[in-house]
C-alpha cells in the first residue's frame, strides 16, 4: 500500500474531503506531491498522481532487488534515481503565496504546479465553453459542424462530448468521437430515428428500437471499479474466518 511509503498522507476522510471541496479538475496527490495536480495525469482510481506512480513502480522494484529500503526512501525518495543527497530549500509561489519544497515548482518557475494546473484547468474549460457555443449556432449545418469538429483537439472533444451526453468508449480515436458526434446531431434533426447505432425510423421520437434498448441496458463485464489500495484496509478488517461448519454447511 503506497501509504507505506510516505512520512504523511491523508487518510481516507480527508482525502475526500479536500477533493470534493477542490477547484475543478483538479485532484490532490496524496504521495510525493501532497498538493493538487490535473486530474488528466491520474490513473482510474488512483490516489496519486502518474508521476508518483513511476516513483512508486521504481521503489519496489528496488526493494526486491534489495538495493533500497523503505526507510531510506522516506528520507530521501531520490535516492531510486541515484541521488543520495536531499534538496531542502523552499519558495514563496507567486500566485498562492505558499512557502513550498522546489519539487513542487517546474525548473525555472516561480509559480507552483498546483498554482500551475488551477490556471490551465481555467483557461481549458473556457476554451470547451466557447467551443460548445459554437457548435451549437453550426449543429444543424452538417458540413460546417463536420469541419468545426474536425479542428478541436482530442482532449477538448472529450470533454465536449460529456457535455452533450454523445457515447465514448475508452477506446475510441478522435475519429470514433468525430463520427459519433456527427451522428449524435443528426439523430437530433431527426428525432424520429432511433438513438442506438442501427438507424431504424420509428414512431416516437427520440426513443431507442427493441434491439438497441437492450444493447444500451446490458451490464457491463465489469460495473463497479474500486481501487484495492484505497480499501485494503475495510476489506481485511470485514474477513472472517471460515471455519469447517461453514465449509459443510455448503457442502452438497
Amino acid at each position: 500500500m503506497y501509504r507505506n511509503y510516505v512520512e504523511k498522507f491523508l487518510d481516507l476522510d480527508k482525502l475526500k474531503e479536500i477533493n470534493r471541496n477542490s477547484p475543478k479538475n483538479v485532484k490532490y496527490c496524496n504521495f510525493l506531491c501532497q498538493d493538487f495536480r490535473d486530474k488528466k495525469i491520474f490513473g482510474k482510481q488512483r490516489s496519486y498522481c502518474n508521476n508518483c506512480r513511476n516513483y512508486i513502480d521504481l521503489l519496489e522494484k528496488q526493494i526486491k532487488q534489495k538495493k533500497v529500503t523503505v526507510e531510506q526512501f522516506k528520507q530521501n525518495p531520490e535516492i531510486i534515481y541515484g541521488i543520495d543527497h536531499v534538496f531542502e530549500s523552499n519558495r514563496e509561489c507567486m500566485t498562492c503565496k505558499q512557502n513550498k519544497t522546489l519539487n513542487n515548482f517546474e525548473k525555472n518557475r516561480n509559480e507552483c504546479k498546483a498554482c500551475r494546473s488551477i490556471k490551465a484547468n481555467e483557461r481549458n474549460n473556457a476554451d470547451i465553453d466557447k467551443l460548445i457555443s459554437d457548435i451549437n449556432k453550426v449543429k444543424e449545418k452538417p458540413s460546417s459542424l463536420e469541419n468545426l469538429i474536425k479542428g478541436i483537439p482530442k482532449d477538448k472533444l472529450i470533454k465536449i462530448i460529456s457535455h452533450f451526453s454523445i457515447e465514448r468508449k475508452a477506446t475510441d480515436s478522435k475519429n470514433d468521437m468525430v463520427h459519433n458526434s456527427l451522428q449524435h446531431f443528426k439523430k437530433l434533426s431527426s428525432p424520429l430515428v432511433c438513438r442506438g447505432s442501427c438507424g431504424f425510423v420509428l414512431q416516437t421520437e427520440f426513443s431507442f428500437c427493441k434491439s438497441c434498448l437492450e444493447k444500451k441496458n446490458k451490464p457491463k463485464a465489469v460495473e463497479i471499479m474500486f481501487n484495492f489500495d484505497e480499501n485494503i484496509d475495510d476489506i481485511v478488517s470485514n474477513l472472517t474466518e471460515i471455519t469447517n461448519d461453514k465449509v459443510n454447511k455448503y457442502k452438497p
